[in-house]
């Protein structure tokens, strides 16, 4: 299978941290990290998928147990939450081009890998 086809086939969860209650963000910083990622994901040739959370959302139940204690393990060192924060693959991504395209790159492959061994089996 040629590379491009399956990265291009799968497609990347990232769900986006913001500062408010519900999603969104009125500073706009959200929408542009969003587009961010869109136009990156059409760069790299992967469709991406984005859900915002808010904050508090986030925290109560919305991620996984051990994603919460990392963002307040960094809240106790920084004395705040850096948001948008950005979950790709299950792992906080720095809101940087190079860790973003490494993130989405290495989640495509992933679920390629998965769908290939599921097809062997």
């Amino acid at each position: 299978m040629n590379t491009q086809r399956a990265l291009s086939s799968t497609q990347v969860g990232v769900i986006i941290v913001t500062g408010g209650c519900c999603g969104g963000d009125t500073s706009g910083a959200v929408a542009r990290t969003k587009s961010f990622i869109e136009k990156l994901g059409i760069e790299l040739g992967i469709s991406v998928l984005i859900k915002e959370l808010g904050g508090p959302q986030a925290m109560r139940g919305g991620l996984p147990a051990r994603l919460v204690a990392e963002a307040q393990e960094s809240y106790m060192r920084l004395g705040r939450y850096i948001v948008p924060a950005i979950v790709i693959g299950g792992k906080w991504v720095p809101l940087d081009e190079m860790s973003l395209r490494k993130a989405l790159l290495d989640a495509s492959r992933a679920q390629t890998t998965l769908r290939e061994e599921k097809r062997n089996e």
